[in-house]
């Protein structure tokens, strides 16, 4: 059974404008995708993040590493 994996996750964002009016508007073109990659751990029930990162690379090495202390 799989103890540690990595995780792309893709959350979207939208900036906030306050056009003088006493409520943000929202403007749909202005959305922000943000990505990030989630080292994550097995616990009894879930699933729980370790580290994010912004690049798979670093992910990956701590994914590698975290998985070669587990084999000793």
């Amino acid at each position: 059974m799989e103890k540690y994996r990595v995780v792309k996750e893709e959350a979207q964002e939208a900036d906030v404008y306050n056009d003088g009016f006493p409520f943000p508007s929202y403007n749909s073109s202005d959305v922000i995708t943000i990505k990030r990659y989630l080292v994550q751990v097995r616990g009894f029930l879930f699933w729980h993040t370790v580290k994010s990162f912004k690049k798979i690379l670093p992910a990956a090495r701590l994914l590698k590493h975290l998985r070669a202390l587990t084999d000793l």
